[in-house]
């Protein structure tokens, strides 16, 4: 190169230039794709070792859904309701199992002069306590009255899950029945094919023909027919349940049983087309469903 011009010498390096940069520009986008590469394989590592999300269910409604409690605040009110003044330890012995430490021994009741029993109880309300816990008001129905009594039972989960009185319980009313609502309103059915499943199906299944029933539903269909078998007289209605691309019809009927009483009953179905003709998905409710 010494023996090169300066004006040469000039020429030579500024190709030397030129090549690099066209090296550079034919390597770019390869450099370019391996930088997104690499990306993209480190963002699939991080997601790989990343916890899967969870789905979580609401907290009232987990609650609400404890049956487990609902069942201890039935246990609790059959014990607290019940007496019988010729075996008092027995029945006091029922009933302190539930009562938590710092409470009266007797959860606070004084035991009735003659003998009580419950009938029957069951939970009609289940609602969240500000005080912790849940309210579960529990309807009884006592040997000693006519009417129901309703006692408010306040429960809750202990740190190690177990069930525990949360309080003293408390006499209260009803539930509110609104006396003046009316039905809602729904489209009718305007679907003579459909029509005539309602009233077959309803008919078969009411009268336990199995055989018969069977043709009309759907292969995957679940059905549990009622105990004691009713004759349909007609299908006094027939509407949606709903929107008409759910499928789902209320069917109503009039229906008498063997002694001879008439009924007014309705039946959610839920219908498909299948090889063209509709069929019948469930009829109320579904037997191995919760």
């Amino acid at each position: 190169m010494e023996g090169l011009s300066p004006s040469l010498g000039g020429r030579v390096e500024e190709v030397r230039r030129s090549a690099r940069l066209e090296r550079a520009r034919e390597l770019l986008p390869r450099l370019l794709v391996l930088g997104l590469v690499a990306v993209l394989w480190a963002l699939g590592v991080k997601q790989l070792f990343a916890s899967a999300p969870t789905v979580e269910m609401p907290a009232d409604l987990e609650a609400r859904s404890d049956r487990a409690l609902e069942a201890f605040a039935v246990d609790f009110a059959r014990a607290y309701l019940s007496y019988d003044p010729a075996r008092p330890q027995l029945f006091e012995r029922w009933l302190s199992r539930y009562v938590p430490a710092g409470m009266d021994p007797d959860a606070g009741r004084l035991a009735p002069p003659k003998a009580r029993g419950v009938l029957f109880a069951q939970v009609v309300q289940n609602q969240e306590a500000l005080a912790g816990g849940r309210m579960v008001v529990v309807e009884a129905q006592l040997t000693t009255s006519s009417a129901p009594v309703y006692l408010a039972v306040p429960a809750r989960r202990t740190e190690g899950e177990g069930l525990a009185l949360a309080g003293y319980p408390a006499f209260v009313g009803a539930p509110s029945v609104d006396e003046e609502a009316a039905l809602p309103l729904s489209e009718a059915v305007d679907a003579p094919e459909l029509e005539q499943l309602a009233e077959r199906v309803v008919t078969n299944y009411l009268a336990r023909a199995h055989a018969n029933l069977e043709a009309d539903l759907a292969p995957e269909a679940e059905v549990a027919v009622p105990e004691a078998s009713l004759r349909v007289e007609r299908l006094a209605d027939l509407t949606w349940a709903g929107e008409q691309a759910s499928g789902a019809v209320l069917a109503t009927v009039e229906a008498r049983d063997q002694a001879g009483a008439s009924y007014t009953l309705t039946y959610e179905l839920g219908t498909d087309y299948r090889g063209g003709r509709p069929v019948v998905l469930w009829i109320e409710t579904v037997p191995t469903s919760t």
